[in-house]
């Protein structure tokens, strides 16, 4: 009798765990199709067990719902500690964005077991992303010395060095990188950035005709190479790499305020009025665009188009402005009203101090326009206070003129300064 009744609790056994399996296979052959509602929907009438959760876990996980992804996670873990789970867990929360709390379940993994390289390299990471330089950079030296092979690691070190603003390692880095892969289009892009930074213009030349040679879409690297062209000063060679760069990347400021530069320095001006205008609706805060407007308008003699253009440039812009005062001096001169040329030419100096040609422009302008000479005078003796040996020929221009000068008010009987 006895032998009956456990024959019969083993035979209840065998049934529950044969029909649970079976609900299993059913959920699997739904997720094999893609029907993970349905799957989900199974699961969610099934009494909680951590294999429930395991499973609802990694449907989540698979359709980038990371928050209950990592909900299903921790509650499969209250149940049983698992290192793979927790893996998957930590994996989760950075996912959603709650990287110190995957920080903290990576470095428990990690002590666990040291030789799990991918646990390792998420790890380093995470600390990078997170600005704890220093951590990253132990944990990638401990990736290199396991596998030094992995160019991987050489790139990531260099981005650490780079937090660190350690230029020559951080450089160094990325060459390892690029020798290890020298397709590595992130190891190119940073190299060249950094030798054309450090005005290392061929070597700078060598990693974007690389990049660009692998990827001639690469907008970082085609941006440095109109930057280079720009400073060659070979403005017509330019000109295709911008055209490219606005077929990838259209309404771009960048490839339109230097399309409105190039076009400027071709004196194609009615092109360049086209593509700074662009650019000025692009970026808002783009004042300098507006002073180049002006600038042409001021070439084409339209004088109310660069008065309006000058004065957007000084409402909008922020920075020292002295560009922008200069040429409302120079409309005002070229519409004949003197007094407000002094007014701007003053405005000016005090937007930048430091501005020798201004000085020099506004000491001229007053010799001419006074009737009082003693006025010009000071504008000139400022000028040798403040600005000789910046310039030979103005420094003698202004020598002369304040000996002239001087000569005529002794002459005249009047005080010499």
């Amino acid at each position: 009798m006895k032998k009956n009744v456990l024959l019969l609790i083993i035979a209840m056994y065998v049934c529950k765990a044969e029909a649970q399996s079976s609900a299993f296979q059913v959920i699997d052959s739904l997720l094999a199709y893609g029907k993970y509602k349905k799957a989900l929907k199974a699961l969610e009438a099934k009494p909680i067990s951590y294999e429930v959760l395991l499973k609802k876990a990694s449907i989540y996980d698979k359709i980038d719902d990371a928050k209950n992804a990592s909900v299903n996670y921790e509650k499969a873990l209250q149940i049983k500690d698992d290192y793979f789970v927790s893996i998957a867990y930590a994996k989760a929360l950075k996912k959603e964005k709650k990287l110190i709390k995957s920080i903290q379940l990576f470095e428990k993994v990690f002590k666990k077991d040291t030789l799990n390289l991918f646990v390792a390299y998420d790890l380093s990471k995470l600390y990078l992303q997170t600005k704890k330089a220093h951590k990253a950079k132990q944990q990638l030296a401990y990736l290199i010395k396991q596998d030094s092979s992995n160019y991987n690691y050489h790139y990531q070190l260099g981005l650490v060095y780079k937090l660190l603003k350690k230029r020559n390692l951080r450089i160094n880095s990325f060459l390892k990188a690029y020798k290890i892969n020298n397709t590595d289009i992130r190891s190119i892009e940073k190299l060249a950035k950094d030798f054309f930074l450090l005005k290392d213009l061929d070597s700078a030349n060598l990693f974007i005709n690389k990049g660009l040679r692998i990827n001639r879409n690469n907008v970082n690297l085609n941006k440095l190479k109109v930057n280079k062209l720009y400073l060659d000063k070979k403005y017509i060679e330019l000109l295709p790499t911008l055209h490219h760069l606005d077929s990838i990347l259209p309404n771009d400021h960048f490839t339109n305020k230097m399309l409105g530069r190039t076009y400027l320095k071709l004196d194609s001006l009615n092109k360049a009025k086209k593509y700074f205008k662009s650019a000025s609706v692009i970026d808002r805060t783009d004042y300098k665009s507006f002073t180049y407007l002006g600038h042409i308008a001021l070439k084409q003699e339209d004088f109310e188009a660069a008065m309006f253009n000058y004065f957007m440039a000084t409402m909008i812009g922020k920075e020292s402005r002295d560009e922008e005062y200069l040429g409302l001096a120079k409309v005002y001169y070229k519409t004949n009203k003197p007094q407000k040329v002094i007014k701007y030419y003053k405005e000016a100096l005090r937007e930048n101090p430091s501005n020798y040609i201004v000085l020099l422009e506004l000491a001229k302008f007053s010799d001419n326009y006074y009737k009082d000479i003693s006025i010009a005078q000071k504008y000139y003796q400022q000028y040798i206070n403040k600005f000789e040996f910046k310039n030979k020929e103005n420094d003698s221009l202004v020598h002369k003129r304040l000996s002239q000068i001087k000569k005529i008010l002794f002459l005249e009987g009047k005080p010499i300064e």
